[in-house]
């Protein structure tokens, strides 16, 4: 099966389940949903498919579908370091035979890989979701 023929996979806000409201509501629509099908389906496909399309209905209704947010750690400061790196990487490539531009490329990524992991180390601390590289 190529890459265009998958169907897209949904993502749901589950973050709201840490809500015990929110949790409590989904057990109970999940509860009310499989008490209201009386279905009795034949084969594990067909009951594999009323599984599915409960779980989907109740988890779009209660929890809503997930937001992708900004990353939140991605500053100036690192915007400015990967600008600073680009500019490098683009005069190392026109003239890969120059090893001064070469090296300054080299520092210039190392410079933004230090960053990124202060990064992490500092939302660590503070307690917030770190970034995914």
């Amino acid at each position: 099966m190529s890459r265009n023929m998958r169907s897209e996979i949904v993502r749901y806000d589950v973050e709201k389940l840490r809500d015990s409201r929110k949790a409590r509501e989904f057990q109970e629509n999940i509860q009310k949903m499989t008490r209201e099908l009386n279905s009795n389906p034949e084969t594990v496909d067909e009951l594999w498919k009323i599984i599915k399309h409960t779980l989907g209905n109740v988890s779009e209704k209660v929890l809503g579908k997930a937001r992708r947010t900004k990353k939140p750690w991605f500053n100036a400061i690192c915007q400015e370091a990967l600008e600073r790196r680009k500019i490098a990487r683009e005069r190392w490539l026109n003239d890969t035979n120059n090893q001064e531009e070469e090296r300054i490329f080299r520092v210039k990524r190392k410079e933004l890989a230090e960053f990124k992991l202060l990064t992490v180390l500092i939302f660590d601390l503070c307690d917030a979701e770190p970034p995914r590289y």
